[in-house]
């Protein structure tokens, strides 16, 4: 299966999803990125306001060669947990450059001057420690998860999110995480694919644990944090942070009008029977 094959299939097997086929094998090419300057830094709940201000100024601004989200973490009190993020609400900024170390120093400091950290493990690092940056869970857990596209993060929509989720609020979520988008995610590929969200300018998730008795809980806090910021959304999602999208209608979200006309065509044509109806499902 390549593009020049049967184009249309190839399109929508890349950002489709699943109702197109079953995908068994699959090459793709990859960066020489042997080492990146980046990591983790941790903040005190109490500088959200400050931090979540910055950063909506500051991560505009970055080249394409840096990568940065920042996140309202609240984590148990457990031995894993570093002692003074425990139990408590913290701030973490993810930050990853791809280039001079030197460079990437200058390209954090506004966000380092922003507040005193509590935990800086920011420097050159192996790529194959990437996933120290974000610190997620190795053990697998239910969790309840769901996304907002968001056009823009002016003061308004900040104060929004920390009415929801930020200092002094009660809630059950885990994390309430802003990630930057543009760079080549914005632009379109020169093999186009089905890819959706190209346009928005940062995607707001919200995770939750979601044991049984937790579950109306989290839901109603998800409720919340998305509704305060859903007057700065631009109507979409991105399909592998949509969480519980069963239903069609949610699905859809996460595609424009025209790539989902293409994506039902596609798949009426190979899968007229509608035997991979599983996932995220677009169809009726």
């Amino acid at each position: 299966m390549t593009a020049d094959r049967e184009p249309d299939l190839f399109w929508a097997l890349r950002g489709g999803k699943c109702e197109v086929g079953i995908v068994t094998g699959l090459e793709f090419d990859l960066m020489p990125v042997p080492s990146y300057y980046g990591g983790a830094i941790y903040f005190a709940g109490a500088d959200a306001p400050r931090l979540l201000t910055e950063f909506a100024q500051w991560a505009p601004t970055l080249p394409d060669s840096v990568t940065a989200s920042i996140a309202l973490l609240r984590v148990p009190d457990i031995d894993p947990v570093p002692t003074p993020l425990r139990g408590t609400l913290s701030v973490h900024l993810r930050f990853v450059h791809i280039g001079d170390a030197a460079r990437g120093a200058e390209l954090i400091a506004p966000m380092r001057a922003a507040a005193r950290p509590l935990i800086d493990a920011v420097a050159v690092t192996p790529y194959a420690q990437i996933g120290s940056v974000h610190s997620d869970p190795e053990e697998p857990m239910p969790a309840r998860d769901d996304s907002l596209l968001l056009r823009g993060l002016p003061p308004a929509a900040v104060d929004a999110i920390l009415a929801a989720a930020g200092p002094g609020v009660e809630t059950p979520l885990v994390i309430v995480e802003l990630r930057h988008l543009g760079g080549a995610i914005a632009r379109d590929p020169a093999v186009p694919n089905a890819v959706g969200g190209r346009g928005a300018a940062f995607c707001l998730t919200v995770i939750g644990p979601y044991p049984p008795p937790l579950r109306g809980v989290v839901d109603a806090a998800v409720g919340s944090v998305l509704n305060a910021a859903r007057p700065w959304s631009t109507g979409s999602t991105l399909i592998n942070f949509q969480g519980f999208a069963t239903a069609p209608h949610e699905a859809r979200r996460a595609w424009s009008a025209d790539t989902l006309d293409r994506l039902t065509r596609v798949t009426s044509t190979w899968d007229p029977d509608r035997r991979f109806r599983f996932g995220y499902s677009i169809l009726d």
